[in-house]
């Protein structure tokens, strides 16, 4: 017990007094090996005796210093990704290497529907039907090929209108290059979508009638504009 200090003391004194007792101890405390902070796990074993009273104490400790560090270094991770999600104007969203959304931020359902109908595949119930195949496909190229996703299609919005959304989501790689999970965006691009459609429209109804801005001046001839119905 001289190893620990503060809670940890007080966490290795039950441990140890539990065992006593025979009834198995565990905890997990920090002391410094070579002048290095360290994290143990310790369980405390009771060993009986041919009556089944505690004779002896087995004390296992395991070094858990990198297992603490990368679960500190996950946790810090999420955080930031979750404070650049809120940030960000669009919808956020993990999905596990098969392509299964694991979690959503930002995202109204229509009608208030509960966010856990679009993990998985759910997702697809809200895409404009009209789009919902060449979506569904080439999210499955992408996690295919490992390629970074990008997309635009129709997504049903709280009001039960169907908006254009840009969605784009790159893998995230583990040091030996294999995908550990999926992290995407989806992009409001509605206004900016019919802005462009109704360019194009324009565009399309100029070309087909052909409109001269002036008429050519021929003698004798009388000449005037034909205009396409």
């Amino acid at each position: 017990l001289r190893f620990w200090s503060g809670d940890d003391l007080a966490a290795a004194t039950a441990a140890v007094a539990g065992a006593r007792g025979g009834r198995p101890g565990h905890f997990t405390g920090r002391y410094a090996v070579n002048d290095e902070d360290k994290w143990w796990d310790v369980t405390v074993t009771p060993i009986l005796d041919e009556r089944g009273a505690p004779e002896r104490l087995l004390v296992v400790s395991r070094d858990v210093t990198e297992d603490r560090k990368s679960r500190g270094e996950l946790a810090r991770s999420e955080a930031r990704y979750r404070l650049l999600s809120e940030a960000i104007p669009g919808v956020t969203w993990t999905a596990t290497p098969d392509g299964r959304l694991d979690d959503i931020i930002g995202l109204l359902r229509p009608d208030g529907a509960d966010i856990s109908l679009s993990l998985g595949d759910g997702w697809l119930d809200i895409v404009h039907a009209d789009d919902r195949p060449a979506a569904h496909a080439r999210w499955r190229a992408a996690l295919a090929s490992g390629k970074p996703y990008d997309a635009e299609f129709r997504v049903q919005a709280a009001d039960g209108s169907y908006r254009w959304q840009l969605v784009r989501a790159l893998p995230q790689l583990d040091e030996d290059g294999a995908i550990t999970r999926w992290v995407g965006i989806n992009i409001d691009i509605d206004d900016q979508h019919r802005a462009l459609e109704h360019e194009q429209r324009i565009a399309y109804i100029l070309q087909e009638a052909s409109l001269p801005t002036k008429l050519p001046s021929v003698p004798n001839v009388a000449l005037c504009a034909y205009y396409r119905p």
